[in-house]
């Protein structure tokens, strides 16, 4: 038990369900030079709130001391978190019938990959981006970002500057946030009186159901359920109207929510949703959470042993935050993993927190010193065996990954 308070809806006493030790912030990738400094290591626990049903991280740190300028993340580097964030494009595009006289934000808008395709469908529209690399990246694409986390203030100043928005595009962003109220009343305050707020968050639900606690780290302050989702918008006058399941992150939600007014009632579109979360979210499955979490880690521990034991060589394909909280949690280091490599060049040369594995491209002469191959970002895996495919490694190498369960995928690519 602790008495932190719930960033969603202030209570004080919320229940501990998960405790995954300590690691350094997963995306705060080392340089040569950092090797050689302390890191600073915080709790990574997970809070669970009976009142709004929201699950939580405990606090240790601002959002400014994760997202800093150099934050490596750049969703371009992924084809197929593009595709996805495409087809989302074109999917509100024809659903809200925009035009050349609407206005699209995009919270959180990265190198601009969303953005781009607004662009390339006529539709104006702008970003807001907390971190200097990928918001430079974006505007050197032609993009209009406001550089800055968004609050009531920078809302308030972007409003005046711009207009209300026809949509705002809040896509994998309300989990980064630490005071979820103020950056929700934000997101409405950017909204026409009939605009729409589409939040794409990953649902605690399945990472529940599926075990995906590789998907919990310090960057994400919140975790939600269409429960703790509606509560939070309700707070802020905001009522959702249409809910959709998608397959990002191993199991997401995409909300649609708007204005509340007298005739808003989204208990339809929730209904079945709400029954189902009751059951999942009881405190029975949550405090199992950590007897499943600690099974995994003796699997996954033991195939590393098992690996190593036969003079096995691993690399690991991706470098996510994912894999950086799979690896400090399991204590692995350079002796189980010899290196990563990874697509953006951003984190070429880096080191990953905690292990000090190093980073490198996605090349041939390393993939041919490889006797398995590691995928981190299993949610990627597809598009991991294609780009190994590409470079017609001569060997057999087999592919793995580790979560939910560990599954042999390839090799694929012969």
């Amino acid at each position: 038990m602790t008495h932190q308070n719930c960033r969603s809806c202030g209570a004080k006493d919320l229940i501990e369900i998960l405790d995954l030790g300590f690691a350094p912030p997963s995306n705060a990738l080392l340089s040569k030079e950092d090797l050689s400094k302390g890191e600073i290591h915080y709790p990574l626990v997970l809070l669970f709130c009976q009142e709004c049903k929201l699950v939580q991280t405990r606090d240790f740190h601002s959002g400014e001391a994760l997202f800093t300028p150099d934050y490596p993340y750049l969703s371009s580097t992924s084809t197929t978190w593009i595709k996805h964030s495409h087809e989302l494009v074109d999917s509100v595009i024809k659903e809200f019938s925009l035009d050349r006289n609407s206005l699209v934000a995009e919270i959180a808008s990265n190198d601009g990959y969303l953005l781009e395709r607004l662009s390339q469908q006529g539709i104006p529209a702008y970003g807001i981006e907390p971190t200097k690399l990928a918001a430079d990246i974006s505007i050197s694409r032609g993009h209009q970002v406001y550089n800055c986390f968004l609050n009531l203030g920078t809302a308030s100043n972007i409003k005046r500057e711009k207009g209300a928005a026809s949509v705002v595009i809040a896509n994998n962003v309300f989990a980064h946030v630490p005071e979820l109220r103020d950056f929700t009343e934000a997101a409405k305050l950017l909204l026409s009186d009939d605009g729409v707020l589409v939040i794409e968050v990953q649902y605690f639900a399945s990472l529940l159901e599926n075990n995906l606690f590789d998907t919990i780290y310090h960057e994400h302050y919140s975790y939600f359920t269409i429960t703790s989702l509606a509560n939070l918008l309700k707070k802020v006058g905001l009522s959702i109207s249409k809910v959709e399941r998608i397959a990002t992150h191993g199991g997401s939600i995409r909300v649609y929510a708007r204005k509340y007014s007298d005739g808003s009632n989204s208990e339809g579109p929730l209904s079945s949703f709400l029954s189902l979360e009751e059951k999942i979210m009881s405190l029975d499955n949550l405090m199992n959470f950590q007897k499943s979490v600690n099974r995994a880690k003796t699997d996954i521990r033991t195939f590393f042993y098992q690996q190593l034991a036969q003079g096995k060589v691993n690399i690991g394909l991706g470098a996510p935050a994912k894999g950086n909280t799979l690896i400090n949690f399991l204590g692995l280091d350079r002796g189980d993993i010899t290196l990563v490599l990874d697509s953006a060049e951003s984190k070429h040369g880096k080191f990953l927190p905690g292990s000090h594995i190093p980073i490198y491209p996605v090349e041939r002469q390393y993939l041919t010193h490889a006797d398995n191959l590691i995928i981190l970002p299993w949610n990627l895996s597809d598009e991991f065996c294609s780009i190994v495919r590409n470079f017609q490694v001569a060997k057999d190498i087999p592919m793995y990954v580790l979560l939910p369960s560990i599954q042999k995928i390839g090799p694929k690519y012969l």
